[in-house]
């Protein structure tokens, strides 16, 4: 609900808000969606060589919601760019590692694609309602951006801190179960 309204609305923000032109704006959105691709690639690599899904997903959700938070202060070109590539790389990442996450939470392959499944039709309603919540959020702000960017960010913070509950709740029923190393929360999350 957080990832997908800062997205649609950048290139909007950038020629209401930044009052840059259709074609300035057009290439913001070009650079949002050319970072995410190390942004996917090189997640996913430290992902499967070394720390696990869940655990490279977490750092970035956290930065995703403080770079949607810090999207407050952005008014001039000179601060859209490094947002746009903050956020691109973040919102990529979290986009390529949350189904890897997902798929690592079951052993079983037949409970795998039911759970994704359920999971994905879940997130679907969010990315479907988020732009639209959004957008009203821009008109109730009579054009600003403001409640839409509070709103991004604490979705995104929100998501943050239940995916921290997670861990740390898998982390200590593996503990209890005199699973793994105690010393530091699982690679392999436990549901």
């Amino acid at each position: 609900m957080s990832d997908i309204p800062c997205s649609v609305q950048v290139s909007t923000f950038a020629r209401d808000a930044v009052h840059l032109s259709v074609s300035t704006s057009r290439t913001i959105v070009i650079i949002i969606n050319a970072v995410g691709i190390p942004g996917r690639i090189i997640p996913a690599i430290v992902a499967d060589g070394y720390m696990g899904p869940m655990k490279t997903l977490l750092p970035f959700v956290f930065v995703a919601s403080i770079v949607l938070y810090s999207w407050i202060a952005v008014t001039t070109l000179g601060g859209l760019i490094p947002f746009t590539v903050l956020y691109g790389i973040s919102g990529a990442a979290i986009q390529g590692l949350f189904p890897s996450a997902l798929a690592n939470l079951t052993d079983d392959p037949k409970q795998k694609g039911v759970r994704m499944g359920m999971v994905l039709s879940i997130a679907g309603l969010g990315s479907l309602a988020g732009p639209p919540i959004a957008g009203a959020l821009v008109t109730t702000d009579g054009g600003g951006f403001l409640y839409a960017q509070i709103f991004s960010g604490t979705m995104m913070m929100g998501g943050a801190m239940i995916l921290s509950l997670d861990h740390l709740v898998a982390w200590k029923m593996s503990r209890q179960s005199g699973v793994g190393n105690h010393s530091v929360p699982p690679t392999r999350e436990i549901c």
